[in-house]
């Protein structure tokens, strides 16, 4: 796949992953699996990676989409630790001693 097709491509991730993000989000009515999503959510981050471009409306700069009006706003006492997505008990044990490196 040459630059121009990767760009097709990543435009084309963006708009399916945003209007699915808006069904799962703000709708409450997801129309894919969360591997259906991850998996183009992953091939996205591949292909922004390979080509070094980020677009600003890209879902990959956000989580989640718009709030809707039923939810309170609550702020947290203590940061949240993130998994990043791990897939493998690899990925898990390295966010696992990640995070206790932070504490310590």
């Amino acid at each position: 796949m040459n630059n121009k097709e990767k760009f097709k491509r990543m435009e084309e991730l963006i708009v399916e992953l945003n209007k699915l993000a808006y069904e799962y989000y703000v709708l409450d009515n997801p129309s894919v699996s969360d591997k259906e999503y991850d998996k183009k959510y992953d091939e996205l981050t591949s292909l922004e990676k390979e080509t070094g471009v980020v677009y600003p409306y890209s879902p990959t700069q956000r989580v989640g989409d718009v709030v809707l009006p039923e939810f309170q706003k609550y702020t947290h006492k203590a940061r949240l630790w993130s998994l990043d997505k791990a897939q493998t008990i690899e990925e898990v044990l390295e966010w696992h001693n990640r995070n206790k490196r932070l504490v310590e």
